[in-house]
């Protein structure tokens, strides 16, 4: 791998698609949140439905994150350039992502639907998690660095 390399671009993309899903998430959070307190929605002593729905979202976000894992784990086919393994990381972070927005968003629904604070918790979990694997240039060359010494590029 060529350090002079510029990888910014890429990682800009990234940061721009991840940074629009925990946007998408804190707003939706904000209008639930308004909704609930102000708008008198949510029905008090509603416990099946963000059950269910917190069940949806935890069992949700293993498999989602163990695809994506799998999807940059994958060796990839023979003659993949750099932009290939790229291709890979951008693959699978954007199932982990989404995995995790999906989660929220049943989450945010049920708080809507029920008005248990407790609802707000999955969001906030899937919210830290995404900020915790915010992409940033040195993570990508560092993951590139990995791949590109396992592999044959």
């Amino acid at each position: 791998m060529d350090d002079s390399r510029d990888y910014s671009q890429h990682a800009r993309a990234l940061q721009i698609l991840c940074g629009a899903l925990m946007m998408g998430m804190m707003s939706f959070a904000a209008v639930a949140i308004f909704l609930v307190n102000v708008g008198g929605m949510g029905q008090d002593g509603e416990l099946l439905i963000p059950l269910i729905m917190g069940g949806i979202g935890f069992t949700s976000i293993p498999p989602t994150q163990f695809v994506g894992m799998q999807i940059k784990s994958q060796k990839p086919e023979a003659g993949s350039t750099e932009e290939g393994y790229i291709g890979q990381y951008r693959g699978g972070s954007l199932i982990g992502w989404a995995g995790l927005e999906g989660a929220a968003f049943a989450n945010l629904v049920a708080y809507i639907l029920a008005g248990q604070w407790w609802s707000l918790v999955i969001p906030g979990v899937c919210l830290c998690w995404m900020a915790l694997t915010f992409p940033t240039e040195a993570k990508l060359k560092d993951w590139l660095r990995h791949r590109l010494q396992e592999g044959d590029l």
